[in-house]
């Protein structure tokens, strides 16, 4: 097996890697959204039915 070959998984596998951990981080990001926009919504629901 030639280093040229053993390099190019190794960074095929980082690629993945940092493909896959970029989609984990975009997923929590929207799921913090998500969760702030509905606290958000909640607390101007409320806001609105209090006054």
């Amino acid at each position: 097996v030639s280093l040229g070959y053993v390099k190019f998984l190794v960074l095929d596998e980082a690629d993945q890697m940092l493909s896959m951990g970029l989609e984990v981080r975009s997923a929590i990001r929207l799921y913090i959204d998500m969760f702030r926009l509905r606290v958000i919504g909640v607390s101007m629901y409320k806001f609105v039915h209090t006054y």
